[in-house]
């Protein structure tokens, strides 16, 4: 029964070993700019809620609060055209 539990036991850590191996070095893929982003970006990779950046000099980590895009989001496509028009007005009549 001892002998089963070790079993059990080097089985399961080689089994979680190699998901989190999986997690840890998961391959990240960027873009080369042919145009699409400022000249200065060089290459651009999608990383969870942001972006890494590479130009000549360095690279940029541009990372966003899910949280927020979503707020965003829903702000955005929730807002009706008579709220759309409000809003244009009181901005023209702030200006």
């Amino acid at each position: 029964m001892k002998l089963l539990r070790q079993y059990f036991f080097v089985f399961s850590f080689i089994v979680l070993s190699f998901f989190v191996t999986q997690e840890l070095f998961a391959q990240i893929q960027f873009i080369e700019n042919n145009g699409q982003w400022d000249s200065r970006v060089k290459f651009k990779s999608q990383a969870g809620s942001g972006s890494i950046y590479l130009t000549e000099k360095g690279f940029t980590i541009v990372q966003y609060n899910p949280a927020d895009l979503e707020n965003i989001k829903i702000r955005r496509h929730s807002a009706s055209p008579s709220n759309a028009n409000a809003r244009q007005i009181d901005e023209a009549s702030n200006n």
